[in-house]
């Protein structure tokens, strides 16, 4: 069985994913906002030049490494789109892709790109996020769900971000609430607890840039995220 997980950024798929990618070995997860902005760009000052990174370049091969280390704890694969992070870098850049935009939007070169490795791996499983409140979370779903709408054959299923998932929880049954509105009713998938919170919380550690800036943003949230008990799948009751 071929499984994607499609994450927007580094982090992502262990945080809110870690109990289905220790249960499915192999599981390939694709990181959206994983590409180089180029020579010249600064690092963030709102995000990566607070954990010390000299540069774009810098934070995004050092964050590809720790998220390498992170897949290797819990048995999975690492696949970058090459996406830039955030709107910093996409306006430093002048463009949403380290090798050029292909497109009239982000969200068309995310989808074509995502078409490209659901046909390429012809996975029987896709993840994708709820999508909360970050605009790389949003158009990772909504270039998502455009994707598997037309590949019936492909098993869907939604993750809750965390943590946001945690901290913004009315934001959570919003969007739930939005999705069923618009034709995607989803409900609770039960995922059996395999994964102990230590072998989560050691393949988190290994995000060593990520999760002290993470601890200053939601504090107790993140640690909860850090439980394996915590995470959420849901699937849709018709196809998408």
């Amino acid at each position: 069985m071929t499984t994607v997980v499609l994450s927007p950024h580094f982090d992502d798929a262990v945080l809110s994913c870690a109990r289905w990618l220790e249960q499915h070995p192999g599981t390939i997860v694709a990181t959206v906002c994983s590409g180089k902005p180029g020579p010249g760009v600064p690092a963030d000052p709102a995000w990566d030049a607070l954990a010390r990174f000299s540069s774009g370049d810098h934070a995004a091969e050092s964050r590809r490494d720790e998220d390498l280390d992170a897949l290797g704890v819990l048995g999975a694969e690492q696949l970058v789109l090459g996406f830039l992070d955030g709107s910093f870098y996409k306006e430093r850049a002048g463009r949403w892709h380290e090798a050029g935009n292909a497109g009239n939007s982000f969200e068309a070169h995310l989808t074509r790109s995502i078409d490209e490795v659901l046909d390429d791996l012809d996975p029987d499983a896709c993840l994708l996020p709820l999508g909360l409140l970050h605009p790389d979370h949003i158009v990772t779903r909504r270039a998502a769900l455009i994707s598997l709408r037309g590949r019936p054959q492909v098993r869907s299923m939604v993750y809750l971000d965390l943590p946001y998932g945690i901290a913004f929880e009315a934001a959570a049954l919003e969007q739930i609430e939005e999705l069923a509105g618009a034709g995607l009713d989803l409900v609770a998938a039960a995922v059996p607890v395999a994964v102990s919170a230590n072998l989560k919380r050691r393949a988190a550690s290994c995000y060593r840039s990520q999760l002290p800036l993470l601890e200053v943003a939601f504090g107790a949230e993140l640690h909860r995220s850090l439980d394996p008990g915590a995470e959420r799948l849901f699937h849709s009751r018709h196809c998408l």
